[in-house]
């Protein structure tokens, strides 16, 4: 009895310091976007519809807007030489008239200034605390010679929120084209090492109340489940050794079609969408890899779990083993595929000039989600299979229609407005997203992603271990 309960401690203790392991290695890899995420309140100012006079003989512009993010780091106005040989230079300032404090200002040199281009105030560091403060951008040359000035540009058919643009003093119609980039404050930032501590205590409340039920000889699912999977690793090890083989059996690169198969039909999609959306995308190439590994894992691995009792008919009725046991290794078989396919991304990635970062710790997670996502799915099918035969039609046409339904070679941008909800109900909408954001810009996503992946992959878990348990017992019966 001792040394049962110190068994229990040992995996408590193990478990506890990878898990605050994990916690410390998610802190240091998630970085600043734990704190700040891209602003909504970001404005990009176009390249607008009309020119202001050449700012000389004391010229100046005025722009007043609002501020919309919660640390500004850039702010940039637009200017043209309109074809001109331009010999002054420009004063940009931002001011904030709220505090009366003079927050930047550059001069642009005369031999920066081209045909429509944007310059900026940097804030290296960014400055906090000016949401809703009011700021004045100032343009002007003090030693602007007529003929040969830069001018500003601005759309008379823009009113910006709570702006205001004076030339010379004079109230004009329009906006300035300026831009404002900046990063809202995310509270779970502030607050993780309560959040570290609150999963902790959650978790290990948990593990004691489940090894509570187990050791008084009550049915509990999480130990159950974890020491049939111990007693069975050997046969999963198996199965999925077994199912890994049988793919490539008799061909002629075997392995290999796990790298060039995500490349090949990448570059299809290439060839086929690059005239339409590549201009709308930056780095086509990997954003269409990133999203074809991903979507391509879920659905050969479901694809493969649909048709896994029914395969292993002959087994389930003559010899005892879990039966979500054949789901589960044929998720777990489609995982190797997975993994090996993420080299030829890696490949692209650095082809093309992607760098990798520490946010590439954080991949794990999002695969891990997708697993569990995938595995509910797997359990969920495969039971309807047993029962409802037409689910292998049904399920190609599911599976394409959901690839539509998710921006695999498209630019999200391209959604009507009123279409945008579908995405909410998409789960692979975010785990696609969540993994671009880590590979293609090198950061975290904001913690909401993250909370959303994790609940979409346990509600998937719940509800097919749910319905595959309610009729496992039907299942011989069927087969």
């Amino acid at each position: 009895m001792e040394q049962k309960k110190l068994n229990y401690f040992i995996i408590y203790a193990k478990s506890l310091a990878m898990l605050l392991l994990l916690l410390l290695i998610f802190y240091w890899a998630a970085g600043e976007q734990l704190f700040y995420r891209e602003s909504a309140g970001n404005r990009d100012g176009g390249y607008g519809n009309c020119i202001t006079g050449e700012l000389a003989d004391g010229i100046w512009i005025d722009q007043y807007f609002d501020a919309q993010t919660d640390k500004v780091e850039s702010v940039g106005v637009l200017l043209t030489s309109n074809g001109k040989e331009i010999h002054s230079d420009v004063q940009i300032t931002l001011t904030d008239m709220t505090t009366g404090m003079d927050l930047a200002s550059e001069i642009v040199s005369a031999d920066a200034i081209a045909v429509n281009e944007y310059h900026y105030l940097e804030f290296e560091e960014g400055v906090m605390g000016l949401r809703g403060h009011r700021l004045k951008l100032s343009v002007c040359s003090k030693d602007g010679e007529a003929g040969h000035s830069a001018v500003a540009v601005y759309d008379n058919s823009v009113l910006s929120n709570g702006g205001e643009f004076f030339i010379n003093g004079v109230a004009v119609e329009g906006t300035l084209s300026y831009s404002i980039q900046g990063m809202d404050d995310v509270w779970t930032g502030h607050a993780y090492p309560f959040l570290a501590m609150g999963l902790v205590l959650l978790l290990s409340a948990l593990y004691w109340f489940c090894a509570h039920r187990f050791r008084a000889g009550k049915r509990e699912p999480v130990f159950m489940t974890f020491f049939l999977l111990k007693r069975y690793e050997f046969l999963i090890k198996q199965i999925v050794r077994r199912d890994f083989k049988v793919k490539y059996k008799r061909s002629v690169l075997g392995m290999l079609w796990s790298l060039l198969n995500p490349l090949l039909t990448m570059v299809v999609q290439y060839v086929v969408f690059s005239k339409l959306f590549r201009a709308n995308i930056e780095n086509y190439p990997v954003y269409l890899l990133s999203g074809t590994v991903i979507f391509s894992f879920f659905t050969e691995s479901a694809g493969l779990a649909l048709t896994s009792i029914i395969a292993n008919a002959a087994l389930i009725t003559k010899v005892y083993v879990p039966k979500y046991i054949y789901p589960v290794t044929k998720v777990l078989s489609s995982l190797i595929n997975l993994l090996l396919s993420m080299v030829p991304l890696f490949f692209m990635m650095m082809f093309t000039g992607e760098k990798v970062t520490k946010a590439f710790l954080l991949l794990p997670l999002i695969l891990l989600c997708v697993l569990v996502f995938t595995i509910g799915i797997g359990m969920l099918l495969s039971a309807l299979m047993v029962f409802f035969r037409d689910m292998q039609f049904l399920w190609n046409i599911i599976s394409m229609l959901w690839a539509y339904l998710t921006p695999l070679f498209y630019p999200e941008s391209i959604i009507p407005e009123q279409y945008k909800f579908l995405h909410t109900f998409n789960p692979m909408y975010y785990y696609v997203k969540a993994f671009r954001t880590i590979v293609m810009e090198g950061i975290s996503p904001e913690p909401k992603m993250y909370a959303l992946c994790a609940l979409m992959a346990f509600l998937s878990l719940a509800v097919g271990a749910a319905v595959f348990k309610k009729t496992q017992d039907r299942f011989a019966l069927n087969i």
